[in-house]
């Protein structure tokens, strides 16, 4: 029985394959394994071929200078600083041509599901913040950091808790391991200069003011006394304002001041300092009692659209604002974990299967569904056996999904179950097409 083992997003990139290969991967599946002898070695399914073929979907790529310091950011919020300076092809030559940067995120258990990575390290469940894989290459040729040179990244936080880098690496058998990179990572929150609205706030608000400035302002008087002609005949403004209202109170007049409201009241002002920084104390404006009233309609229709702002509009950008960790700076590209140690009690889960899987290599994922998080392994099943699955989780719902391959013939299975210790649970396996089981790995599994 083999025991548990880590397949990383390396492994995966391994195997991207294209579409012409994708037929012959299809074509093995199908291939029938005619015997009429018992077959002593069990047949393998080794889905991690179809894992890498769709890993390809999830890249992005982008091309930068070689000579500027550049900050490429992912689609899911991965931001990493390329200084050209810090690169070398593998045997140490100088980078001149374009930089291709290739990231992948994998932020949700179907992420890495799909792309075969497990979160495990040294046999231990990992809590996953994001698993990533940054590669760089120029003139067709990968690229590395120099001796000594380090890389920044910020992760974007997506996940409670006291997190750490972990670095992906090969183990004596080939697999692949998340090794601790020995740093811990501080949230942050990214500062960025911004106004506080958002595009359909801004629109509106500026359509209140213009109607407010119009209904609200008109000419400034520097006196009562001061001279204004009404219909042709010249008067003091007061003259004016005592013809209009003669019959009916239609104007009036308002006094405004911009001298600062908190001047200090204890002690005697310097009134010459202070009309020279504001100018006169008060003025005058002339106003209509019909600009009151459209001065209180506007403020209503104001106030209705900030009410309906809080039920329907959604939050402006500083609600919205990505959280990120403190910038980390790490000294090899390639697979990178955002994680920490899942802490909880482990069990072997065993369970029965059909003679018709006998001498059988299972393969099976263990996706947990309270967080992101996902254990891989396979189990040969034969005569002197039962099908074993090491290292789950007590008391955490999980998702079994299982491979297998028999006499030629495909098999899969999918349970929902909460781990306890001692159980056993029924997990069915079906027969599956091949071009199912590519669908599957196109498509995730749907918690």
């Amino acid at each position: 029985m083999r025991t548990l083992h880590s397949v990383t997003l390396i492994t995966s990139l391994l195997f991207l394959i294209s579409c012409n290969k994708k037929n012959k991967i299809l074509n093995a599946l199908k291939t029938t394994a005619a015997s009429d002898t018992v077959q002593i070695s069990p047949e393998e399914i080794n889905v991690a071929n179809l894992a890498g073929y769709f890993a390809q979907n999830l890249q992005q790529r982008f091309t930068i200078s070689p000579k500027n310091v550049t900050v490429v950011k992912g689609k899911k919020g991965l931001k990493v600083t390329v200084d050209p300076a810090d690169l070398e092809s593998l045997n140490g030559g100088k980078v001149d041509d374009k930089i291709v940067v290739t990231l992948i995120e994998l932020t949700n258990v179907n992420d890495l599901f799909r792309s075969n990575v497990a979160t495990t390290s040294d046999g231990r469940l990992l809590v996953s913040g994001g698993s990533y894989f940054v590669g760089m290459e120029s003139g067709g040729q990968p690229l590395r950091l120099k001796p000594g040179r380090t890389i920044t990244m910020d992760f974007p936080h997506i996940t409670k808790g006291e997190m750490e880098l972990f670095y992906g690496q090969k183990d004596q058998n080939g697999s692949m391991n998340w090794e601790v990179a020995g740093q811990k990572l501080e949230l942050q929150r990214e500062e960025i200069s911004f106004t506080d609205s958002n595009r359909y706030a801004m629109k509106p608000f500026q359509e209140y003011a213009e109607s407010l400035v119009e209904t609200d302002r008109g000419k400034v008087f520097k006196s009562m006394d001061e001279e204004v002609y009404y219909y042709g005949k010249k008067s003091t403004l007061q003259q004016v304002v005592d013809t209009i209202n003669r019959c009916e109170q239609k104007v009036f007049i308002e006094r405004i001041s911009f001298w600062p409201k908190d001047l200090p009241t204890d002690r005697v002002l310097d009134t010459n300092h202070l009309i020279s920084l504001y100018g006169q104390r008060f003025l005058f404006i002339l106003r209509t009692y019909q600009s009151i009233k459209h001065e209180t309609a506007a403020r209503e229709r104001k106030q209705r659209y900030l009410d309906s702002l809080k039920a329907s509009v959604k939050p402006t950008l500083g609600d919205q604002i990505q959280k990120y960790y403190a910038p980390a700076e790490l000294n090899s590209l390639g697979c990178i974990n955002c994680d920490r140690f899942y802490n909880g009690g482990e069990t072997n889960v065993e369970t029965e299967l059909p003679i018709t899987l006998l001498n059988s290599r299972i393969q099976y994922f263990v996706i947990c569904k309270n967080f992101r998080g996902m254990l891989n392994g396979f189990d040969d099943f034969n005569e002197n056996s039962s099908f074993v699955m090491n290292n789950l989780l007590v008391g955490e719902p999980v998702k079994i999904v299982a491979f297998a391959k028999n006499k030629g013939i495909l098999y899969q299975a999918e349970h929902n179950f909460v781990v306890q210790r001692n159980q056993k649970p029924t997990i069915e396996f079906n027969v599956v097409t091949p071009e199912r089981l590519s669908e599957i790995f196109g498509n995730n599994i749907k918690l």
